[in-house]
């Protein structure tokens, strides 16, 4: 029960989505999914060591020196991180919160029921909407892989603390590759909408993998193919991104964490259920095929988003041409004038 406890703490407040904001604030469009990536590779360096100090540690003693870890995180945020909104935003979002406040009166309910009111930017618009859903869906998946994998692992493959530890240290080393230099490069070329759908594809693979593995190399094959499926975070964060108000950047990633949140709860407990049925069959890990098919269905809602909406380098190629269409026809306006 302490676990527990501990353990929803931690979903309190969330550093990721306040991390992404920070971002937001400070990169251009065409870098965010990019720069998200880095920030997404930071957390895959981590999680590629962390299981090592369990092999040179007791488990207490990984518990004291995270702790300090996380002390040490905090005094450094407090010293050295800056504030990225810029003052003008500030005052426009304070003015925006002071008009609302004063056309609404407060209420209790009215305060309780803030988060599901923020909650309410997800159903703006289509782009919105299909985002939210692939997300959500991916997020089953990817939640019920990192809780159950380790668990289906050494109860039918034998995984040993070394075993994982190689597993994590897989994923991690690849993840920051794929995050801190693929994810880049593929959104220069195929562009955000793409990559999204790209990720899914490789989600659904590995998960087929996991599905039909009898040794403990396809676990490990699987898991360096589920590496790729770690851009669609960063890329479905940058596109909502690009596509709200500066003073709406804490809103739009706090929404879409609370989503995450909401399908991280219910994805294990989906792929739990379908292992009571799958467990006593010659293959027991045929339960990761309902994560393939959250995939699928994340991937088919990709294709759906709007190329013009979700690829910020053809949003900046677009409004380049309208300008110069647009200092061509004054030119041209000037000539007339002239003669």
């Amino acid at each position: 029960m302490w676990y527990y406890v501990a353990s929803s703490s931690t979903g309190l407040v969330s550093f990721i989505s306040i991390a992404l904001s920070a971002l937001s604030d400070v990169m251009p469009k065409e870098w965010r999914a990019p720069c998200f990536g880095l920030l997404i590779s930071g957390f895959s360096l981590g999680l590629s060591l962390s299981p090592a100090l369990a092999l040179a540690f007791t488990h207490m003693g990984v518990s004291v020196v995270a702790f300090c870890m996380i002390i040490s995180s905090l005094f450094f945020a407090i010293c050295f991180l800056p504030e990225t909104l810029s003052p003008e935003t500030l005052q426009e979002a304070k003015i925006k919160r002071m008009n609302n406040e004063r056309i609404h009166s407060f209420s209790f309910s009215r305060f309780l029921l803030r988060p599901l009111r923020e909650l309410t930017i997800l159903n703006r618009n289509g782009l919105f909407r299909l985002l939210s859903v692939l997300a959500f869906f991916s997020g089953m998946s990817t939640s019920a892989d990192q809780t159950l994998l380790v668990y289906y692992a050494e109860d039918k493959l034998g995984f040993t603390d070394r075993d994982i530890a190689i597993l994590f240290l897989i994923f991690g080393c690849l993840g920051i590759l794929v995050q801190s230099v693929l994810l880049k490069l593929f959104t220069d070329i195929i562009g955000e909408k793409f990559v999204v759908v790209v990720a899914f594809f490789f989600g659904a693979l590995h998960n087929s993998i996991y599905a039909f593995a009898s040794t403990k190399l396809l676990i490990f094959v699987a898991c360096a193919v589920g590496t790729f499926t770690g851009m669609s975070f960063p890329t479905i964060s940058a596109i909502k991104s690009n596509n709200v108000d500066e003073f709406e950047q804490g809103r739009i990633q706090g929404a879409l964490f609370a989503l995450s949140s909401l399908a991280g709860a219910l994805g294990p407990g989906c792929l739990r259920l379908a292992y009571q049925y799958s467990k006593n069959t010659h293959h027991p890990g045929s339960f990761f095929l309902l994560a393939s098919f959250f995939y699928l269905v994340a991937m088919i809602c990709g294709c759906a988003l709007p190329r013009d909406k979700a690829n910020s380098k053809r949003n900046s190629l677009d409004c380049d041409s309208q300008a110069e269409n647009n200092n061509s026809s004054s030119l041209e306006n000037s000539d007339d004038i002239e003669f």
